[in-house]
């Protein structure tokens, strides 16, 4: 009986050896399992440089969105010669809200020279930008935070080994750019205004090493329930593009050009048609409506044939490169009410589509190769999920009335990426 107990014994410690091994435990959930790409020894020193700031451990910060999705960045900020690092972070017992950090490289050492509280809990995007006319950069951070549609924009420069705002405003979207082909980058953005609800479109220039205003309109439409900026030409001129989504599902367009450094509601002859979304068209969009929905597409490159679908990608753009993108890669699905976001280095070569035979399962497919790389089953509350984990799925989101599991075939930061950025929509 002792050897028997014995054996069992080291049966146990090799399950419980095994199980750490393979990064499972007992209770271990998803967000367990989900953990974020492994720092370089650079960036390893910066944060324990950073550890400093807060007595317990302080959790690095990664943007939603956008190119730069790390939560260490490395520029030569001031043109001194010697790096900087901007550091995105969170110290829960300082603060809930997202901060940022910049540490100068000293002999060798990072140095703490900075710190900013945001105005949100999460960083939605960030661009480092060139600043005009100098070797400096500013830093333009979009912040947001859980159950909030209006996002808080905030531009930054470093100059004396200190941060200074340059720039301060709210917005529910906004879309960065060359607009004017002058080598820099600027942003345009729509704002709500709470006083009267309506909204305002506003274009931030970059000049003179500041960011600053160029103007700001009001937008004629009333009862707006969402909108998109997507960028395109009219008649040769750089144009925004504000769509909007009326709350009686009426869809419509207003344009702003950008020419010769004034930003202004574009003048269009009366046989343009462009006040309805459903009958844009132009040099990069065109826009049609199917099964009673509009969408938008480049007319200069043939949209896969599963873009025909009722439920579709939200926009697409066509930016002023050979390479077409969209602005926002975000799958809206209204039967069971979630939007899938996917990386944006996949926006060139995926799509999503239903199951052909099974309507409650979505995959994000890469039509050329017919190659499945990410799948998402809902599942009503209550019912089996056995066949599903046996297949290697796992429930990573539940409503009222829905579970959400996903099977992936990509790494783990672009897993980690779908699944954070998953949203359940409530109308």
């Amino acid at each position: 009986m002792k050897k028997i107990a014995e054996k069992l014994m080291v049966l146990v410690l090799l399950a419980v050896v095994v199980m750490t091994a393979t990064g499972c435990a007992i209770g271990t959930s998803v967000d367990n399992l989900l953990v974020a790409p492994l720092l370089t020894s650079t960036q390893n020193d910066i944060k324990v440089a950073l550890d400093s700031i807060s007595s317990s451990a302080v959790s690095l910060k990664y943007p939603l969105r956008g190119d730069e999705k790390s939560p260490i960045q490395i520029y030569d900020l001031d043109a001194d010669g010697s790096d900087e690092a901007i550091v995105f972070y969170n110290a829960q017992d300082v603060s809930i809200y997202a901060n940022m950090a910049i540490l100068k490289h000293v002999d060798n050492e990072w140095v703490i020279t900075g710190t900013v509280e945001g105005p949100g809990t999460e960083i939605e995007m960030v661009k480092v930008l060139r600043a005009y006319g100098t070797r400096t950069y500013a830093i333009l951070i979009e912040w947001t935070s859980t159950n909030s549609a209006s996002h808080q924009l905030s531009v930054y420069h470093y100059q004396n080994d200190s941060i200074e705002i340059g720039f301060e405003g709210s917005c529910v979207d906004m879309i960065t750019s060359d607009f004017d082909a002058d080598g820099y980058v600027e942003f345009c953005y729509v704002s709500k205004n709470y006083d009267d609800n309506g909204f305002t479109v506003s274009f931030v220039e970059n000049s003179n090493n500041i960011m600053d205003l160029l103007d700001t309109y009001s937008l004629n439409s009333e009862m707006i329930d969402c909108m998109a900026l997507t960028i395109g030409n009219v008649d040769e001129t750089r144009a925004i593009f504000v769509d909007e989504v009326l709350s009686d599902e009426v869809r419509a367009t207003e344009i702003f050009t950008l020419d010769n450094g004034e930003f202004a509601p574009a003048q269009l002859p009366e046989d343009y048609s462009l006040n309805v979304l459903s009958r844009r068209t132009n040099s990069n969009l065109t826009c049609t409506s199917l099964y009673g929905s509009s969408m938008c597409f480049p007319s200069d490159t043939p949209p896969y044939e599963e873009i025909n679908d009722r439920n579709a990608w939200t926009y697409w753009y066509a930016p002023s490169s050979d390479t077409i993108r969209f602005v926002a890669a975000t799958y809206v699905d209204e039967s069971y009410m979630f939007a899938l976001r996917v990386p944006e280095e996949w926006l060139a070569t995926v799509t999503v589509k239903q199951d052909e035979f099974d309507q409650r399962k979505y995959t994000i497919v890469r039509p050329l190769t017919g190659d499945i790389v990410f799948e998402v089953k809902v599942l009503a509350v209550g019912e089996d999920a056995t066949r599903y984990v046996d297949e290697g799925f796992s429930m990573f989101k539940t409503t009222g009335a829905y579970r959400f599991y996903y099977r992936s075939n990509c790494d783990l930061r672009d897993t980690n990426y779908i699944i954070n950025s998953f949203e359940i929509i409530y109308k």
